[in-house]
């Protein structure tokens, strides 16, 4: 599953977003990519947005994308939220989210980018417009 990665240093955020149908090989790869980023070295904040993916986790593999997503982004203090489409895809962040925090992270699962971005403290510039910004068919 290709992850689209984008940087924005003023606001320390990395965003990933993932396209196709993806599989857990696929989203490991895509997390332990981060490991050696130079946006992990500036302790950014990462939204993970799910929208465009089609791939939906087993419970197993569901702890396996938390453990993975917690050994990344456990230094520092680093914020994590998880962007998805409203039903299954939700209930499955929300299981990946609960299972990163019980290893000591702070993960927020939302179906709004702008609620993400709120919680992340890295809201859009209001210059923004809504249209322009990337969406994903849910």
């Amino acid at each position: 599953m290709p992850f689209e990665r984008s940087y924005e240093a003023e606001r320390r955020l990395l965003v990933m977003r993932a396209v196709g149908m993806g599989n857990l090989r696929d989203t490991l790869e895509g997390l332990r990519v981060l490991s050696g980023g130079a946006a992990l070295e500036a302790r950014a904040s990462l939204l993970l947005d799910l929208r465009g993916l089609a791939f939906l986790p087993s419970s197993l593999e569901a702890y396996a994308v938390a453990a993975e997503l917690a050994a990344v982004m456990r230094e520092g203090g680093r914020r994590v939220a998880i962007l998805t489409c409203p039903g299954a895809q939700y209930g499955c962040g929300r299981m990946v989210g609960t299972l990163a925090e019980m290893r000591g992270i702070a993960v927020f699962v939302t179906v709004e980018e702008a609620e993400a971005l709120n919680w992340l403290g890295r809201q859009r510039e209001p210059d923004v417009p809504e249209a322009a910004r990337p969406r994903a068919s849910c």
